[in-house]
């Protein structure tokens, strides 16, 4: 204890009351409980105190240099300072902002001035303005705004807070040598990385893509990282996992939601990861680690991010660390494949470490203490979960190929009392006690001790996995087998995908990147098989989501979209309506009274025929759910288990009563809204059962038109008269009710309140209403004039192009979740990427490609992230569309959640069928291509079957037809090729003039 005091007779006085152990004693007890009572009050977190103390010490410290030195140096400052009416008096922190992205970095040096003030530190706060760009005026106004609702403390105090506009002061009046104390106060501070040396495409100074291993490769370290976790997802129809360029994996088998093995810790700020690897140098007891969130903060890491694994590399310990992350090509296995190399001069002995944290369930509150442990041969564990009601059989196992030296199941015994990733316990022991108690936390580790000569290097490769109790000791035999991780390797680490998919040659190679890795593996891996992103654990199958995903597999899994149709039709009632959600282990779903999910099953299958001409999954015989009806009074939605019932029907019949169901009429004669539509963020619109849907109305149309043809090419004439009856009808009322006089309104409420009106305050404008318009009617007066209002209203050239424009508020209209979101935030008029893309779709189409590519652009996460300082703004992953992209004022550029979104497949389908005008329907493919203005040539290679079709697009100069199209040299009537399977490859020539 420390006593301070203004005079020796002061310190004294203070000090007579410590003289008894009791006062003493309480006052260290309650230091703690004070410290955080003050914090509280000042709204601050305890290691923003301590940074802003240190912060302090450094200021006040610097202001005790004295000398001629001293003098030198402050004297150009005090001059520039006096004519900013500064004193210089008092020591002074300078705070450099250059844009909009440093606004929190802001709101946290008030936060320490407010800090300073209530601790009488006097310290005077600079915030230097260094930018100069197109919002400029913008962000000044909102430093001065932070700065007034500051002032008044300010005002009080010994201290203050000075704006500075740099573009306002001269050059000399400030020192060349700028020496700034605190440069920014944020979590992330990005240093510059070192050029790039590697050849990496489309480098941001954090990351680039390396063609040779077909990876994105990320480089943490030196004070630079990625400002949210950037993930990876590798799964397959078994397991995967997902990892993030900090270090932080989970593993799950079956259902990533339900049945997670090991624990995620997906929040941006934890230090924690269920999975870990350390490495130990047995002489010196220095450890390592290949990943950044357990290794050393000062460490250099580089993580490569592949199609079918994950690799970490640092150096450390004198030696190269390398840690693969891939899953087995059949078994349900997770292989994590530790390769050390020597790259000393003497011989060394290392201890590897592997870490895993057991869930084996959903939550951890509900499993942690119901685990028990058999351990098998070579220290293999076989860990079984007490305490389930689903995936009873199963049985989680982990070890080492070849067998552990050491093993432990506590997490305690391995992390220590406090838990901490970077320091374990267990690597400052001599080893693991071999325990395999249930009691406390469950973790399995191991050790594997492993000697190397000077440049030798040895392969230790450790694995999870799950397997049912009768098939164990088979499973545990094979992957106890070297070869068969190798193998597994060498396959995960190949560059060929897993299906035969188009190839593309574009202009723009960031989206012909896109097109040819990234864009397919997101669907893929993360909408088909995963369900999930880094922000999002989901497990469950989305009605109308996973459909959507199949309109791009068409052209690289077929098969997967004719067995995914009928596992959606097996979740439809017998009423017509079908689970919004289902999760396919158990079939918990959810029944709601959304007015749209059922009506994507026959406008998905109808594509489907178009397509493949495969019509006998019409004929397929496929059960109904049944189960309790929603209210919309009481019960809007119903969630549970759901049973099929006694009563099948061919495919074909689902798609009638999914239509029937959806044949819906309000007081303007358009369709009912129901809880929400597409957007189920305006579930406050129609929630009394009578406010209409206009985009609803065009969806329902453009299904009744192709089931009109459907049903009568069945004989079902009566049927395709009545459709085509209701589609007419649905037109007659969108004309009377629905045209604004320049765009297509959105919706009436229950109260027969417009939404999506010129006359709005809010939510003048819905860019989906006007696509689909264009889709359904194609090109007319109104629909062009929709198009054109909707470029402008969302202010499509400035390159961001929000869903609907202004943001929605309830203070004006309580539309739903979207008035609960802050403005520019997620539905309430983000860039929506997939309405977005709708939107590109539908200016391609008009023939207004220049428009349609600026929506492209906008969507393109490696062209979002292209420089450090975009990078740093956007946040997201460069590789991975991001289903939004924030507006202002709230996060302006910032990407929502990434990877879990449809908007990647829909991506890939505005390229291929809208931008490059693919249309394949059975063996015929025809083109109606729709270049930007700046494209003048591009390629694409379509294979059908065994044959491997390739296609050259190119403008012409010459004056002739406006498209001619050439196989193999001949000129091909109707545009229009034929599709022969065969062992022989094609050439075809689509020649068109610049329109």
């Amino acid at each position: 204890m420390v006593i301070t005091g203004t005079s020796k007779e002061d310190v004294l006085g203070r000090l007579k009351k410590y003289r008894d152990y009791g006062v003493v004693r309480s006052t260290a007890e309650n230091a703690e409980h004070e410290s955080g009572k003050y914090l509280s009050t000042l709204g601050l977190s305890a290691p923003q105190a301590d940074t802003y103390s240190t912060l302090a010490s450094l200021a006040l410290s610097r202001s005790l240099k004295c000398g001629k030195d001293a003098y030198r140096e402050s004297r150009p400052w005090t001059l520039a300072f006096w004519k900013m009416s500064i004193s210089g008096k008092r020591p002074i922190i300078l705070l450099s902002v250059t844009g909009v992205t440093d606004l929190p970095m802001v709101r946290q040096i008030l936060s320490c001035h407010e800090y300073f003030v209530s601790k009488r530190i006097e310290v005077d706060i600079i915030i230097f303005n260094t930018h100069s760009g197109g919002y400029l005026k913008t962000f000044e106004d909102e430093i001065d705004f932070l700065l007034y609702m500051h002032r008044s403390h300010a005002e009080q105090s010994g201290c203050n807070v000075f704006h500075v506009h740099a573009d306002r002061t001269r050059p000399q009046r400030f020192p060349s040598n700028l020496d700034v104390t605190m440069k920014k106060v944020s979590e992330v501070q990005p240093q510059e990385l070192p050029e790039n040396q590697e050849g990496l495409q489309f480098w941001n100074g954090i990351g680039g893509y390396d063609e040779k291993s077909a990876t994105y490769v990320v480089h943490s370290g030196g004070g630079v990282r990625p400002p949210s976790p950037w993930s990876n997802i590798i799964a397959n129809e078994h397991i995967g996992f997902l990892a993030t360029d900090r270090g932080m994996s989970f593993t799950w088998a079956q259902n990533s939601y339900d049945n997670k093995l090991t624990t995620p810790y997906n929040d941006p700020l934890s230090e924690f990861s269920g999975e870990a690897f350390y490495v130990r140098d047995d002489e010196t007891g220095l450890s390592a680690s290949p990943l950044p969130l357990s290794g050393r903060k000062d460490g250099n890491y580089k993580i490569s991010f592949g199609e079918s694994y994950c690799m970490y590399r640092t150096q450390a310990l004198d030696a190269s660390i390398e840690l693969t992350m891939y899953i087995d090509e059949v078994e349900p296995v997770k292989y994590y494949r530790v390769a050390i190399t020597n790259n000393g001069k003497k011989e060394k002995n290392f201890s590897l470490f592997g870490y895993f944290e057991l869930l084996m369930g959903s939550m951890p509150s509900e499993t942690k203490k119901h685990f028990s442990f058999d351990l098998d041969t070579g220290n293999t564990l076989l860990v079984t979960q007490n305490y389930r009601h689903q995936f009873l059989e199963s049985r989680t196992l982990l070890g080492v190929v070849g067998g552990a030296d050491e093993v432990s199941s506590s997490r305690e015994e391995f992390l220590g009392r406090h838990g901490v990733m970077s320091e374990p316990a267990a690597l400052k022991r001599k080893g693991l006690s071999g325990t395999t108690v249930p009691e406390g936390e469950p973790a399995a580790s191991f050790r594997k001790k492993i000697t190397l000569s000077a440049g030798e290097s040895k392969v230790v490769t450790f694995f999870l996995g799950e397997t049912n109790a009768s098939d164990t000791h088979r499973l545990m035999q094979k992957v106890s087998a070297a070869e068969n991780a190798e193998t597994n390797f060498l396959f995960a680490t190949k560059l060929e995908g897993e299906f035969l998919q188009p190839r593309f040659g574009l202009p723009d190679k960031s989206l012909e990147l896109l097109m040819n890795r990234f864009l397919p593996h997101q669907t893929v891996a993360s909408r088909v098989h995963a369900r999930l992103g880094f922000y999002q654990i989901g497990g469950a199958y989305g009605y109308r989501d996973q459909l959507q995903d199949g309109l791009s597999m068409l052209w690289y899994d077929p098969k997967w979209v004719r067995a995914h149709l009928l596992v959606a039709a097996a979740h439809q009632f017998r009423e017509g309506d079908v689970l919004s959600w289902w999760q396919p282990h158990n079939n918990i779903g959810a029944r709601t009274r959304l007015s749209d999910p059922q009506l994507w099953l026959p406008h998905v299958v109808l594509r489907y025929l178009r397509f493949t001409g495969d019509s006998s999954v019409l004929d397929e015989i496929i059960p109904y759910l049944v189960g309790d009806i929603p209210d919309k009074a009481d019960r809007p939605s119903v969630v549970g288990a759901f049973g099929s019932s006694d009563e099948t029907s061919s495919l074909y019949e689902h798609l009638v009563r999914a239509v029937e169901h959806s044949l819906t009429f309000g007081p303007h004669g358009l369709p009912l809204m129901g809880i929400a539509d597409w957007n189920d963020g305006m579930n406050r619109v129609g929630v009394e059962g009578v406010g209409e849907s206009v985009w609803l109305a065009w969806f329902t149309i453009s299904v009744l038109d192709d089931m009109s043809a459907l049903t009568e090419e069945r004989g079902d004439q009566s049927r395709a008269a009545r459709y085509r009856l209701h589609a007419k009808e649905y037109r007659e009322a969108i004309e009377k009710y629905a045209w604004d006089g320049r765009w297509y309104r959105r919706a009436f409420t229950d109260t027969g309140a417009l939404v999506g009106t010129s006359s709005a305050k809010a939510y003048r404008i819905d860019s989906v209403v006007q696509s689909w318009a264009y889709f359904v009617n194609g090109s007319t007066k109104e629909t062009r004039e929709a198009l054109r209002s909707a470029k402008e209203e969302l202010s499509v050239y400035e390159g961001h192009i929000p869903l609907a424009w202004p943001p929605s508020s309830r203070a004006i209209h309580d539309l739903g979740t979207i008035s609960d979101y802050p403005p520019g935030v997620r539905e309430n008029s983000s860039q929506y990427n997939h309405a977005a893309l709708w939107l590109a779709q539908a200016l391609f189409a008009s023939g207004d490609a220049d428009s349609a590519k600026i929506i492209i652009d906008a969507v393109n996460p490696f062209l979002q992230s292209s420089t450090k300082e975009k990078a740093m703004c956007y946040r997201g992953e460069p590789y991975a569309v991001a289903a939004e992209i924030y507006s202002a004022p709230t996060y302006p550029g910032r990407a929502g959640w990434t990877w879990y979104t449809a908007s990647a497949g829909l991506l890939y389908l505005t390229v291929l069928e809208y931008l490059l005008g693919l249309r394949r329907e059975g063996d015929s493919l025809s083109f109606n291509p729709s270049f930007p203005s700046d494209w003048n040539d591009a390629t694409v290679q379509v294979p059908f079957g065994k044959a491997l079709y390739n296609i050259k697009f190119e403008i012409c100069s010459e004056q002739g037809e406006s498209m001619c199209v050439t196989l193999d040299g001949v000129k091909v009537e109707g545009n229009a090729v034929r599709l022969i399977d065969g062992e022989k490859n094609h050439e075809i020539v689509v020649s068109m003039l610049r329109v």
